[in-house]
């Protein structure tokens, strides 16, 4: 009965304990030894699935944590792009900005050019305009002197 139901699986059952020494007492005793080899195994196997199992369990936890990790990576690449790429685009409009000055301040040198010729054109304009007033002065002198002596003539 206990080689039957070692040959079905079943490791529970115990040998009955034969003194004999011919060949049932040594099959009986080779027989025993085998079902306790098999079951040291068995409980062997079932420690290190279990020992496999935690293990697993661990790794498990381990990659989604690393999962987690490279995630949060991601985002704070993805960020890290957006961020460069906005100050990209800020550069960009700065440049644009101080292109725009340097033409305005080009602008405005050439204008102050524009008046200080304007300027100097209109100093010798009105040095000019000074002397023709000052020659219209002289000539209204002259023809006042020139009356003064008609009128002295005229009347003496």
């Amino acid at each position: 009965m206990v080689a039957q139901s070692v040959s079905n699986g079943s490791l529970n059952h115990k040998m009955p304990d034969i003194k004999n020494k011919d060949e049932i007492g040594v099959l009986s005793k080779a027989v025993d030894e085998k079902v306790h080899s098999l079951r040291q195994v068995i409980g062997e196997v079932i420690n290190q699935s279990e020992s496999l199992a935690a293990t697993s369990q661990e790794l498990s936890a381990t990659v989604e944590e690393a999962t987690a990790a490279s995630e949060q990576i991601s985002d704070t690449l993805g960020q890290l792009a957006a961020g460069a790429t906005s100050q990209a685009i800020s550069v960009s409009d700065t440049s644009g900005v101080i292109g725009q000055l340097s033409a305005n301040a080009q602008q405005v040198a050439e204008n102050a050019e524009i008046v200080n010729q304007s300027s100097g054109e209109a100093a010798k304009a009105a040095e000019l305009g000074a002397l023709q007033a000052e020659n219209a002065v002289e000539k209204m002198f002259e023809i006042q002197e020139v009356q003064i002596k008609l009128l002295k003539l005229f009347f003496s």
